[in-house]
C-alpha cells in the first residue's frame, strides 16, 4: 500500500514538474518570437513581410515523436516530446499575438486575432505533420544522417502550413489595411496573397529548416525537460 502511494506521489510530482517546464518553454518561445519580430519590425509587418520569427515554427518538430516508432516505445518518452511540441506551438501562437499587439504601426484587432489565428492553425498542422514525418523518423532511428534529411520530400512538407495559412488569411486582409478603398480589387488581393506567401516561404524554408537542422542533434536534451 505504501509502495503504491509512494509511486502515485512520484508520478504526481513528475507530472507537476513537467507541466511547469512545458509552461516555461511556451513562455520563452512566446517571448523570443515577440522580441525577434519587434526588433525586425521594418520587415516584420506589412505587405512585403519577412517575419524572421516565423522560422521558429519549425522548432515544433523538435518536440514531437511518433509514438508508434519502435525507438520510442516508452510512454514517458512518447508523451513528453509531444507535449513539448504543443508547448512550442502554443508559444509561437502567443508570441504572434504579442508581436502584432505591440506592432509600432498597430493594425488593430483584425491583425491581432487574424494573424494569431493563422499562426495558431499553422502551428497545429505543423505539429500534426511532424508526428509522422518520414525524414524525421528515419533520422531519429539513426537510419539516415542529418545531411541526408534534405533528400526526403517529407522534410519540405513541414513548412507548408505556415506558407498556405498565412498567405490565405493574412495575405487576404492586409490589402484592406494598406490599400485605399477606391484602389481595391480582386487583382490586388490575389497578388498580395502570392507576394505574402512567397515572403513567408523564404523565411520558413530557408531560415526555418536551417534552424531545425541546427537543433536536431541536440533534440534529446529537449525531451529531458
Amino acid at each position: 500500500m505504501m509502495h503504491e502511494e509512494a509511486a502515485a506521489s512520484n508520478l504526481a510530482a513528475t507530472r507537476s514538474r513537467l507541466s511547469i517546464s512545458v509552461v516555461a518553454i511556451a513562455a520563452v518561445v512566446a517571448a523570443l518570437y515577440a522580441v525577434v519580430t519587434l526588433l525586425s519590425a521594418p520587415i516584420a509587418f506589412g505587405v512585403f513581410q519577412f517575419r524572421l520569427s516565423e522560422a521558429m515554427m519549425l522548432l515544433i518538430a523538435l518536440g514531437v515523436v511518433n509514438p508508434h516508432n519502435a525507438l520510442f516505445k516508452s510512454s514517458v518518452q512518447a508523451v513528453r516530446p509531444n507535449r513539448l511540441g504543443l508547448a512550442i506551438a502554443f508559444g509561437v501562437t502567443i508570441g504572434c499575438f504579442i508581436a502584432n499587439y505591440l506592432n509600432p504601426g498597430n493594425l488593430g484587432p483584425i491583425d491581432y486575432f487574424g494573424g494569431t489565428f493563422a499562426t495558431g492553425v499553422a502551428a497545429w498542422l505543423t505539429y500534426k505533420l511532424a508526428l509522422n514525418n518520414k525524414a524525421l523518423n528515419l533520422y531519429r532511428s539513426k537510419q539516415i544522417k542529418l545531411s541526408q534529411i534534405w533528400q526526403y520530400l517529407s522534410f519540405y512538407v513541414l513548412p507548408l502550413p505556415s506558407v498556405l495559412l498565412n498567405g490565405a488569411i493574412v495575405g487576404v486582409y492586409l490589402p484592406f489595411l494598406f490599400t485605399p478603398a477606391d484602389e481595391m480589387s480582386l487583382y490586388v488581393i490575389l497578388s498580395n496573397v502570392v507576394i505574402f506567401s512567397i515572403c513567408e516561404a523564404v523565411v520558413v524554408y530557408v531560415l526555418g529548416l536551417l534552424l531545425l537542422t541546427l537543433f536536431l542533434p541536440q533534440e534529446s536534451k529537449w525531451w529531458r525537460v
